[in-house]
């Protein structure tokens, strides 16, 4: 796994371990004081708390975004399924029916609308898979990084959650090769990447000429992949 990435998941929960004791221009290093009884009397504010309190915010507005941006750069993936987080949104897909809401990062916590879901006739055990893991998601309340990994955890409910990093190359989606088009198709589904099949057994098959970022096109012999391309 790239170790930049693994050293990024580590920033957040350092900085926000240094907001607990919050240093303002390398001067203030202790907690808010009370106010005082004048202060209280006269209903003064101290303009020391009024720059702790709006450096914190600063402090903790950018660690948000930067959260969130390590949530959008990868998916992610455990037994449960695998999340994504695009803009406001996220889902979460485990080969059945896709759960889908909004999240909002404040810190330390994260609230996960109650999801929504497709309406695709699955099995009925992954139907109640899919169930019990709604119920779960409405218990998340907060969210860190451990070992590079995700953890989102509330009540008697821990998901952890491994990032799903692509090598970059020509070799990316090597593991393709020998899969029919139907679990090539659904390789492609899971990771969020556009497929279709450009050849089979030595036929060009008609394809439209534009250009998508990562797309997949595959050539097929006897029914298996043998090659693709990647866009």
């Amino acid at each position: 796994m790239n170790k930049l990435f693994l050293g990024l998941l580590v920033v957040p929960l350092m900085i926000g371990a240094n907001l607990a004791s919050a240093e303002v221009g390398g001067t203030i290093t202790r907690s808010i004081d009370t106010p005082s009884k004048t202060d209280v009397a006269t209903n003064k504010s101290n303009p020391e708390t009024i720059l702790i309190s709006a450096n914190q915010t600063a402090y903790q507005t950018a660690i948000n975004k930067l959260i969130t941006v390590l949530l959008q750069i990868v998916n992610w993936d455990s037994s449960a399924g695998t999340l994504t987080f695009t803009g406001t949104n996220y889902s979460i897909n485990n080969g059945c029916n896709t759960l889908f809401g909004t999240y909002k990062i404040d810190g330390a916590n994260i609230e996960l609308s109650t999801p929504a879901s497709t309406m695709m006739a699955c099995p009925a055990d992954k139907m109640e898979a899919d169930q019990a893991l709604a119920k779960n998601l409405e218990k998340i309340t907060n969210i860190s990084f451990k070992d590079g990994k995700l953890v989102l955890s509330g009540q008697n409910t821990t998901l952890l959650f491994s990032p799903v990093v692509e090598s970059s190359g020509k070799n990316a989606h090597d593991s393709i090769i020998g899969m029919t088009i139907a679990k090539a198709e659904a390789y492609a589904t899971k990771i969020k990447t556009d497929f279709r099949v450009g050849t089979i057994d030595g036929e060009a098959r008609p394809v439209t000429l534009d250009f998508r970022v990562g797309r997949i096109t595959a050539e097929v012999e006897k029914g298996v992949v043998t090659g693709y391309t990647v866009e």
